[in-house]
């Protein structure tokens, strides 16, 4: 079950780490609109205030080396 909202994702796994370069909430809803657009990620929340994201994604979908590419194409920097 997926965290967020309990809709069924097996084999789903939470990831956090933290997203530099945030300014503010247009900044939030960009890189959830990047995040959600990747196969396999089902949630992101991202705190504006310090840049904490958390996503919750299938592995065998999209890797985290994946989320970090697609931040960097972005604009943003993946604080690990």
């Amino acid at each position: 079950m997926c965290q967020g909202c309990g809709c069924p994702s097996a084999g789903s796994e939470l990831f956090s780490f933290r997203i530099d370069g945030i300014k503010g909430l247009e900044c939030v809803q960009r890189i959830e609109k990047v995040l959600l657009a990747l196969p396999g990620v089902c949630h992101v929340h991202i705190h504006a205030h310090d840049g904490l994201a958390k996503l919750e994604h299938n592995p065998s979908r999209t890797s985290v080396d994946d989320v970090v590419i697609a931040l960097n194409a972005a604009g943003y920097s993946v604080i690990c």
